[in-house]
């Protein structure tokens, strides 16, 4: 029989590779959904259908180091976003804080030290942020976009479960530097993107070390995951809140 999963997500994608093992010819198509699909399975009680998840997305992963962003029609894989890489780590320690399922770090280990790698290889110019390869990265069409708050939040809960995950399995050293990167993203986080004249934070960095101050909701990404000090997170909640983010049609990101 033949299956068309369109849009699903992860979960969709491991529901395909379960329903190709039952002797379905299956594709999928559309996103990953950010490995977050991982995490909500967590969050839910699936263990099994998280773990899997993981599995699947450790199996695509680019010999770069890069984790799958969506499948095509063709089942050709594609590895096109750093949000995605820095998620697999996140979903996964958030994972085994879950269920403490050592036995899938170990199994996933080798994965995470690749996907960790890949994302250190983002930062050239060595100034502790990942930079954005393509549009999809940057939220931003601008070529001189070097980075945005949203992918310095991703890469700092990036370090953050990094660490966790390195300490569990006994790699001291991958936890220090870890842990090292992750304290100077949140000091980049608080001392350059934010703006004290609006109390609020800036949307992104430019080539040139200078700052787009467009008003997003993307600071909401380093503050879910803890990076923010509260006494500018609480302040800049108040854009999130205003008519300054309102359109026709609804609230722009």
């Amino acid at each position: 029989m033949k299956i068309g999963i369109v849009g699903t997500g992860a979960m969709g994608c491991v529901y395909a590779a379960l329903l190709s093992d039952a002797g379905n010819e299956v594709w999928a198509v559309d996103s990953w959904a950010e490995h977050v699909a991982a995490m909500a399975a967590d969050a839910y009680g699936d263990r099994a259908l998280a773990a899997e998840t993981l599995l699947l997305a450790a199996r695509y992963q680019g010999v770069d180091g890069r984790m799958p962003t969506s499948t095509g029609a063709a089942q050709e894989v594609i590895a096109n976003r750093i949000a995605d890489t820095a998620l697999f780590l996140i979903a996964l320690e958030n994972h085994l804080r879950t269920w403490g399922d050592e036995d899938l770090l170990a199994e996933l280990w080798p994965a995470a030290q690749r996907a960790v790698g890949y994302l250190y290889s983002a930062d050239p110019d060595d100034d502790g942020l990942v930079n954005g390869f393509g549009e999809l990265d940057r939220w931003s069409s601008d070529p001189v976009v070097q980075t945005t708050i949203h992918l310095a939040g991703l890469w700092g809960a990036a370090l953050d479960a990094t660490a966790s995950l390195a300490e569990i399995a006994g790699e001291d050293d991958d936890a220090t530097r870890a842990r090292e990167a992750a304290a100077r993203v949140r000091m980049i986080l608080e001392d350059e993107f934010w703006n004290p004249a609006e109390r609020r934070f800036n949307f992104a960095k430019r080539v040139d070390g200078s700052f787009v101050g467009a008003r997003t909701v993307l600071p909401a990404v380093p503050m879910i995951f803890g990076l923010l000090d509260p006494g500018s997170a609480i302040p800049a909640l108040d854009l999130f809140s205003s008519a300054a983010l309102s359109r026709d049609w609804g609230v722009g990101l």
